[in-house]
């Protein structure tokens, strides 16, 4: 669960029987960031009759992941296990809905699948998922 109603004063017994949740940060990934002010720019633009400049899509640049698996492919890229993690301790704090804030306040940077370029080798259909979830080969 990444979306909780009454941010950031969220119920705690909820949280208590999640299998994962997230302080609600599905789109903070470096990229979704940049996308979300590219949008803004061509808004912006596009209201006042500029012309944007060049913009990129290019994946330039991102780090390489060695995996035989898919699932540990995924987990080296992001493992949302660690934000659970951190979402558990809100359930042991004096200001739970400080605390969810620090986390949405403080959170490392992450990037999204098409960052990272897969070196090792997958089988077949666990290459093709991999490549449907946006990572390159």
């Amino acid at each position: 669960l990444d979306t909780w109603e009454n941010e950031p004063a969220i119920a705690l017994e909820l949280l208590r029987r999640v299998t994962l949740g997230t302080p609600h940060i599905a789109g903070y990934s470096a990229e979704g960031k940049l996308n979300g002010t590219r949008m803004i720019l061509e808004q912006f633009c596009r209201h006042f009759g500029l012309d944007t400049g060049p913009t990129s899509d290019s994946k330039v640049g991102g780090a390489v992941l060695n995996a035989s698996q898919l699932d540990n492919l995924i987990l080296a890229a992001y493992d949302v296990r660690d934000d659970h993690h951190d979402m558990q301790a809100l359930l042991g704090d004096a200001e739970p809905g400080r605390a969810f804030d620090l986390l949405r306040k403080h959170y490392p940077e992450r990037h999204e699948f098409s960052h990272f370029r897969i070196a090792g080798t997958l089988p077949a259909q666990a290459a093709h998922d991999a490549a449907v979830m946006g990572f390159r080969s």
